[in-house]
């Protein structure tokens, strides 16, 4: 078609309009293609978070059982100290009497 057609000759051209069908049919497939890889991106996100929360809890509760026993050796070591001091203070005791 020679330059001086109305824009809207073109447009309605068989070929033109089948080129711009064609164009959209492969953009919707891409389209569609992109969004079931994010589900499957999703999917795999979700098992490692699921794997991560699984081993946060884990490692919590390790961490809950050493504070436990760090607390009751603390509360050990804090009995036996004031246990030998009564012994010495006790001992120094009979020996000024």
């Amino acid at each position: 078609m020679p330059p001086h057609e109305p824009i809207a000759e073109h447009i309605l051209n068989p070929v033109v309009q089948a080129g711009f069908a064609g164009f959209s049919v492969l953009l919707l497939s891409i389209i569609v293609w992109m969004i079931k890889r994010f589900i499957a991106v999703l999917r795999e996100t979700h098992k490692v978070i699921s794997a991560n929360t699984t081993a946060l809890e884990m490692v919590n509760g390790t961490v809950e059982r050493h504070d436990r026993a760090a607390g009751e050796r603390a509360k050990e070591t804090s009995e036996a100290f004031y246990k030998l001091r009564d012994t010495v203070l006790a001992s120094i005791a009979k020996q000024g009497a």
